[in-house]
């Protein structure tokens, strides 16, 4: 059996770093002036895929002066469309984007039009939710298909050598670390907290994969009896379900807590699966996460370990079953800490519906509304999407919503999209 990529639990699948200048939720002087002419505050991202070359580079073989020039153009499209953030994966092979093996600085170093890099979310992408060869595919629910390659050699040996016992492989050929073991916490936890020390980020964000989705084992128990063998052993008492999301919810603590005792104003989010368990709300059906994926997301929000929120909320508005408003309406309601709720929309669910979610939200989630746009390829290819977001919701620039009370209001320089011309109209 070929090994043909790495699920390196828990950086769950997506660090995003925040660049300075993405989110700058403190007020800059430049803030204040615009506050008396009323300018909007909404989050306007979009997702920016690398893996597979889904979005960002466009094809394998790229020199560092043509990414440059691919990575200004698309900022360029999407400040002109009004955005005002980027999620960028930027590492889908489980090592982060360093300059030891990628150095970021030519694409979106200061300077002329590169300094568009304010505009932009970097995300370091543990491997958890993304296959490491180029060629291959992983979303939610689909399997990589891709030859293991060189790459996927180098950091397999590389994890391998770190801690062989962590390393499970499924029945799909995917590996995956045991998320149960202190081990692993321990490793993905020094990665995240060095690249929080050592870069100027105003975030970390996680995606949707904590335990393995079902189909990466073919419909099968994660296969983790060694590890569970030694919590009954030690006289654990918690049943397996509860102990694996014991094990999330430890680290999930662990890492919001670790990050505000470096740099507060280091912001940690998630993208949760948009639906916490079928039935919540009543009509609601579909994946249980909690018990498929382990993840209890709710805890999460209700307890406040994130600073912002973005339930993956793919479907339509008129969709009973998982309904977007509904769904949208839940979340809200378990808010309880007040958090900043962002959620994923589905672009290529129709210009019609990515125009009315956005409204939707805005109705719903006040003051400080925001989206993040699943993903920017939907809105590259389609023009009239574009007309659409200009004639309509995103006829203002807007600024990102002021910085929430718990966060420190120390920040570096403003950022090149907060100095916004005073709108006119």
């Amino acid at each position: 059996m070929s090994v043909r990529h790495i699920e390196w639990w828990p950086i769950l699948g997506s660090i995003l770093c925040l660049l300075t200048g993405c989110m700058h939720w403190q007020q800059t002087a430049t803030d204040r002036s615009l506050a008396s002419v009323s300018v909007p505050r909404e989050f306007r991202a979009a997702w920016v895929a690398s893996v597979s070359n889904i979005n960002w580079p466009s094809k394998r073989g790229l020199n560092s002066g043509q990414q440059q020039a691919e990575a200004i153009e698309m900022l360029d499209m999407l400040q002109n469309l009004h955005f005002n953030a980027v999620i960028l994966q930027s590492a889908p092979n489980a090592m982060p984007f360093t300059p030891a093996n990628w150095n970021p600085g030519p694409t979106i170093s200061p300077g002329s039009r590169a300094k568009r890099r304010s505009l932009i979310t970097i995300q370091y992408n543990s491997g958890l939710t993304q296959p490491i060869s180029a060629a291959s595919n992983c979303t939610p629910g689909s399997i990589p298909i891709a030859p293991i390659s060189a790459t996927t050699r180098r950091v397999t040996n590389q994890l391998s050598n770190k801690g062989p016992s962590w390393s499970i492989v499924l029945i799909t050929a995917a590996w995956w670390l045991d998320p149960a073991l202190k081990e692993t916490q321990d490793y993905s936890c020094s990665v995240i907290m060095d690249v929080v020390r050592r870069y100027d980020i105003d975030g970390v964000h996680f995606d949707d994969y904590f335990y393995p989705y079902p189909s990466y084992n073919d419909g099968r128990d994660f296969p983790d009896d060694p590890s569970w063998q030694a919590y009954v052993d030690s006289g654990g008492k918690l049943s397996r379900a509860d102990w694996r999301r014991q094990a999330v919810n430890q680290f999930i603590k662990r890492v919001y807590h670790e990050i505000k005792q470096e740099k507060r104003f280091v912001k940690f989010g998630l993208s949760p699966f948009g639906i916490w368990r079928p039935g919540y709300p009543e009509t609601i059906s579909g994946l249980d996460q909690y018990h498929a994926l382990y993840a209890d997301a709710r805890l999460w929000l209700n307890k406040g370990w994130v600073d912002y929120w973005t339930p993956q909320l793919y479907w339509p508005i008129g969709k009973l079953p998982q309904s977007f408003p509904l769904l949208l309406g839940w979340w809200q309601d378990e808010n309880h800490q007040h958090r900043h709720l962002w959620p994923g929309i589905n672009v290529s669910k129709g210009n019609e519906e990515c125009i009315n979610q956005i409204m939707v939200t805005r109705g719903m989630v006040r003051p400080n509304p925001g989206v993040v746009h699943w993903s920017i390829g939907s809105v590259k290819k389609n023009p009239e999407l574009q007309k659409a977001l200009l004639a309509g919701p995103y006829a203002r620039q807007a600024l990102v919503p002021p910085p929430p009370g718990w966060i420190s209001a120390r920040r570096f320089n403003p950022s090149p999209m907060s100095r916004i011309r005073t709108p006119t109209g």
